[in-house]
Order: structure tokens, then C-alpha cells, then sequence
């Protein structure tokens, strides 16, 4: 049995309970953080849960998107130049998206631990339905009298 003074005693317990209280924190800004990234769902327990309501909310939006764009495509369906340009900037934005969740999350997924599918399905799903809104636009039109609405139909 291996004798321990008071002092090597109060040292080791002292080690044990600084070892606690980081993992402790540790823990808690990790979940925190996790939690303002991304939303998935209340009953998200596992990593793994969290990941797959992240990515689900990520499918929606782009879901989303798809549906506005192809109901401005049928409802401008007359108009060529605007149709060749939204096609064009739209494939623009599909790589600025790719390209601005690449800066957030450079290189080896792996490097961000197991949030990082979570945290990319998030910036994903946020930055998709940033675009959903500005698409909406042209479904929703403009005010008479807006004379700088361009191609965007007047209510």
C-alpha cells in the first residue's frame, strides 16, 4: 500500500478536482457551441442525431430553394435575358456557397471533430435560406413605382 503525506494528498486531490472542473468546461462550451452552430432538434441526444437534423434542415432549405427558382423560372418564362442571367447567377452562387463554407471549414473535415458535419450542414442550411430570400423576391414583386426593381414584376 502506498503511503501518501498530507501534502502529496491535498496535491493530488487538488490536481483531480482542476482536471474535473476543465473537462467540465470543456463540455459545456463544446455543447454550447454545438447548440448556436446548429439547431437540429430538442430530442437530439447522440452526435450522430444532431449531425443527421442539421443536414435534414440543410435538404430542406435547398429543397426550398430549388422550389422558388424553378417558380420564378415558369412564371418568367418569357423573359430570355432574365432567364439566362438567373441561370447564370444562380450557378454563381452555387459556388460562392461551396466556396464560403470551404473558408469556415478548410481542409480535413476530420480536423473539426465529430461537430463538423453538424456545423457545415448548418452554415449550409443557413446561407441557402439567406438565398431563398433574396429568390423570393421575384415571386413576391415590387411596389409600383419602384424604379429600381429591374427585372422583378410589380405587384
Amino acid at each position: 500500500m502506498i503511503r501518501y503525506s498530507n501534502m502529496q494528498q491535498s496535491t493530488l486531490a487538488g490536481s483531480l478536482l482542476l482536471m474535473c472542473v476543465c473537462t467540465g468546461l470543456v463540455c459545456t462550451v463544446a455543447f454550447s457551441f454545438a447548440a448556436v452552430q446548429a439547431e437540429p432538434s430538442e430530442n437530439s441526444q447522440t452526435q450522430l442525431q444532431m449531425n443527421e437534423g442539421a443536414c435534414a434542415e440543410y435538404k430542406q432549405a435547398d429543397r426550398e430553394m430549388n422550389r422558388v427558382y424553378l417558380k420564378i423560372v415558369s412564371d418568367y418564362r418569357g423573359r430570355l435575358a432574365f432567364i439566362k442571367a438567373l441561370k447564370k447567377a444562380q450557378l454563381a452562387w452555387l459556388r460562392y456557397r461551396d466556396a464560403h463554407v470551404e473558408s469556415i471549414f478548410p481542409g480535413d473535415a476530420s480536423q473539426y471533430g465529430s461537430v463538423s458535419t453538424m456545423c457545415r450542414c448548418g452554415s449550409l442550411a443557413e446561407i441557402t435560406k439567406e438565398r431563398t430570400q433574396t429568390l423570393n423576391r421575384w415571386l413576391e414583386g415590387v411596389e409600383e413605382g419602384d424604379v429600381c426593381a429591374g427585372s422583378v414584376k410589380t405587384k
